[in-house]
């Protein structure tokens, strides 16, 4: 089998998607299929990353219908881990996901959430949520919590739906606290008085800095499937997260973490983590989590409805 991918991944921080596609085609490589990121006479499927053209995404919708009518018998899989909401836009991306789903032979949500926000799906459609590559991202065995607790997030984006409010009150707070605040991104939403603002990271130097933490923090609002939260988990960090996080709230509950909805309730629940840390330590299923186990359930798919 080849298949055509229409994002070329970077080994760069540059987001979830990013990361799923480096993981999934390794994975892909590993088990025969062939890769390419053009659209060749010889392919049996396309796998749509972003039905746009964008920076690294040189395929776009356009393009996949005029070599539909040429090769027909071309498959396209469509993975949607994106949508209008998480950016307060309305008609910029939805209606070409829209479009696109006509021509979906399989279509594949990274959440429940996401698939729910779209009023009509089409046929062929399954959830499977993200994972994260294992070889970085693994917990610190007999981890006991810092004299001083490190709190942790880490966005490569700058927009304010990523937590900005709740992280500059959390920067006002840790002021006379015994707390850190470790922002890892490319700047601090907003101006940072008392939080540690580093990287970007990627890969096992991203990992490295997380397990150096405590707690994993999101105050991000109405994400798809947010890999940065899996990525935290995966490191052994308990979680709270917003409950607004969108599709982030299955992974939070299916680990049975904390979520909040204001700052004061934010303070609670890290007071109830700090108190009950090995509790919500042990709640995170790290197989879940892994790019691995993902990566399974999309080759199987593809086996069925390409091969």
């Amino acid at each position: 089998m080849k298949i055509c991918f229409t994002m070329t991944p970077q080994k760069t921080p540059f987001g979830g998607g990013n990361q799923f596609a480096l993981n999934l085609i390794q994975y892909l490589e590993n088990h025969d299929i062939l890769i390419t990121y053009k659209l060749e006479p010889d392919i049996d499927a396309i796998f749509i990353m972003d039905p746009r053209l964008l920076k690294f995404n040189k395929i776009d919708i356009n393009q996949i219908k005029n070599f539909r009518l040429k090769y027909p018998n071309v498959k396209v899989v469509h993975r949607v881990n994106d949508c209008d909401k998480p950016r307060n836009q309305e008609n910029v991306l939805d209606p070409i996901l829209q479009e696109t789903f006509l021509i979906n032979d399989l279509t594949i949500f990274v959440s429940e959430w996401t698939k729910n926000y779209f009023p009509q799906i089409p046929e062929n459609s399954f959830v499977i949520h993200n994972g994260c590559n294992r070889n970085y991202f693994y917990p610190r065995f007999n981890k006991q919590l810092n004299p001083k607790i490190k709190l942790v997030t880490h966005h490569w984006s700058s927009n304010a739906l990523k937590g900005k409010d709740i992280y500059q009150q959390l920067d006002d707070w840790i002021a006379d606290k015994n707390f850190e605040f470790i922002y890892i991104g490319r700047e601090f939403p907003g101006k940072a008085q008392n939080a540690k603002v580093i990287g970007p990271f990627f890969g096992l130097e991203l990992a490295n800095h997380l397990r150096e933490a405590d707690i994993y923090i999101s105050a991000s609002q109405y994400e798809n499937c947010p890999m940065h939260i899996i990525e935290g988990l995966s490191c052994g960090l308990p979680l709270i997260y917003h409950e607004n996080i969108g599709g982030g709230c299955e992974i939070g509950k299916m680990h049975k973490q904390e979520s909040f909805a204001t700052f004061e309730e934010l303070i609670l629940k890290i007071n109830l983590v700090v108190e009950k840390y090995n509790h919500y330590q042990k709640n995170i299923q790290f197989p879940l989590l892994s790019s691995n186990y993902s990566n399974q359930k999309y080759y199987q798919l593809l086996m069925d409805h390409i091969t």
